[in-house]
């Protein structure tokens, strides 16, 4: 059983069990880890998760597979600005990363739900349905980029 932050005893969901434990991003590893919060009991507001730039994605435990999937996919946008330097690079304004996360999580969410052909594409390129993949690098801005060994 995965560690739970703030803990309560619970069966956790397929989706939630099928998250990895970690992900490759750049020259870094990320923990992904699952927190049950459910609020402060005063608002509405619930956190899906956060992002941690030293080294951990953390995920809530308390939403659907959909929610999931996007809260999943608004931390790694948070990843992808810390590691590429992006707020900096863009001269983007106080809290604009924050909006900018929840649009593209929002918007490769609806794109994914309508079209999982995408989704099959990407993995089938990816990993070796085309005779000119090389998984050990990728491109970046004209840059070869070595994948650390942990995450090949």
């Amino acid at each position: 059983m995965r560690h739970i932050k703030n803990p309560e005893p619970v069966d956790l969901p397929d989706h939630i069990t099928l998250l990895p434990t970690y992900l490759c991003l750049g020259y870094r590893e990320w923990a992904v880890e699952l927190m049950s919060d459910p609020g402060d009991g005063k608002s509405h507001y619930l956190p899906h998760g956060f992002y941690d730039p030293y080294g951990s994605l953390n995920i809530n435990i308390n939403f659907g597979p959909r929610e999931t999937v996007n809260t999943l996919l608004h931390e790694l946008t948070h990843a992808v600005f810390h590691l590429y330097n992006l707020e900096e690079l863009l001269e983007l304004p106080p809290h604009a990363e924050e909006k900018l996360c929840t649009l593209l999580g929002n918007g490769y969410t609806e794109l994914f739900v309508r079209n999982p052909e995408v989704l099959t594409y990407l993995w089938g390129v990816l990993h070796g349905d085309s005779d000119d993949s090389d998984d050990s690098k990728s491109s970046v801005v004209g840059q070869d980029i070595e994948a650390p060994s942990s995450c090949t």
